[in-house]
């Protein structure tokens, strides 16, 4: 369960890098939309995971890559956004975010269920 410390820590780390990431994707990444859909912060504030989707996107992990090489970069802009909230940053890294992707896969899933005429005749 995360603290209300924690919960505060990653509301402001995760606003700050929407809005950099909002404001630099285009020329950093040439990506069009990037959403951080969660931020998870270790309880001694050191650590940050930071989880990105993508609009999209036919390779997320490459994507994630170049957002990986932007870290330092993201984080001295992370740091002068936070200077007056904030004493020290935790480290940061990031990741994908792949609960889109699971309920695409459940919905599918589910609609196969649903309809099983439909399966024995894209097996045909």
């Amino acid at each position: 369960m995360e603290s209300r410390r924690q919960a505060k820590v990653s509301r402001l780390i995760q606003r700050e890098i929407a809005v950099i990431l909002q404001r630099n994707s285009q020329m950093w990444f040439a990506l069009p939309f990037v959403t951080v859909s969660k931020i998870h912060v270790t309880p001694d504030l050191s650590y940050a995971k930071v989880y990105l989707t993508f609009l999209n996107e036919a390779n997320p992990q490459e994507k994630i890559d170049l957002v990986r090489a932007k870290t330092g970069e993201i984080k001295l802009q992370l740091g002068s956004a936070l200077k007056n909230e904030m004493r020290k940053l935790p480290a940061i890294n990031f990741f994908y975010d792949d609960t889109m992707d699971y309920v695409e896969d459940m919905d599918k899933l589910l609609k196969k269920l649903n309809n099983p005429d439909s399966s024995s005749a894209d097996s045909e």
